[in-house]
């Protein structure tokens, strides 16, 4: 992977980073449902970066940067747990738990321990 395509990542990761803190704040589970799809929707773009530009989504996308190997197996396992929670808060009625609100801190903390 190239300097900028990480550099692009690392900026990618930084914009996720405020909707993952409001997750901590207690709130209406609509607000923390939109913050869990727009901190994913951060997370793939950083992904999307770190792959070098592709139209992969969710677990396809997680699949190519583990292939690669541009992700380690624990980094990848909270990605797909991150992801999981994304998908969920889809459903307009769903109610994020603690665990989704945990998972994009998770995943967050796992990458950048890489």
């Amino acid at each position: 992977m190239n300097d900028i395509g990480r550099r692009s990542a690392l900026a990618a990761l930084d914009r996720a980073r405020p909707a993952i803190a409001r997750l901590d704040q207690s709130r209406h589970f609509e607000e923390l449902a939109a913050d869990l799809m727009e901190s994913w929707s951060a997370v793939e773009t950083a992904l999307r970066s770190l792959v070098g530009g592709t139209t992969l989504s969710g677990q396809p996308l997680i699949r190519e940067a583990r292939q690669r190997p541009l992700l380690s197996f624990e980094q990848a396992n909270a990605l797909a747990v991150f992801h999981a929670s994304d998908e969920r808060a889809h459903d307009a009625d769903y109610q994020p738990s603690p665990s989704d609100r945990d998972a994009p801190r998770n995943a967050c903390l796992k990458l950048d321990s890489g």
